[in-house]
């Protein structure tokens, strides 16, 4: 599939899966609704698999920048992401978060 551009970004009052006075595009393929063109077209690379940011290191490739970012820092060595609880240092927000839930459950 390829991205049909503005004619993919169309109204449809008739769209009942997701109501909302404030977004006024919808997904072609699954009539999602969205208030802005460009959270539109990242969300469309779900359907049409684009993958536009690519790793200079590895051949990960990603839909969105962020997510590019977030895996940069496997190469960097990077792990902003602090326990508070222990010496523990993250990559990575979540995988923080599910460390903090598991390991100390009773401190939280």
């Amino acid at each position: 599939r390829s991205w049909g551009g503005s004619d993919c970004l169309t109204s449809d009052s008739r769209n009942q899966e997701y109501p909302s006075s404030d977004k006024h595009l919808v997904c072609p393929e699954c009539k999602k609704p969205f208030a802005q063109k460009g959270d539109l077209e990242r969300h469309y690379r779900i359907h049409t698999g684009e993958k536009p940011f690519a790793c200079p290191i590895c051949p990960y490739r990603a839909t969105v920048k962020t997510s590019l970012q977030k895996h940069l820092r496997i190469h960097s060595g990077e792990k902003p992401y602090a326990c508070p609880f222990c010496p523990l240092r993250s990559s990575d927000k979540s995988n923080l978060m599910r460390h903090i839930r598991s390991k100390h459950r009773e401190t939280v």
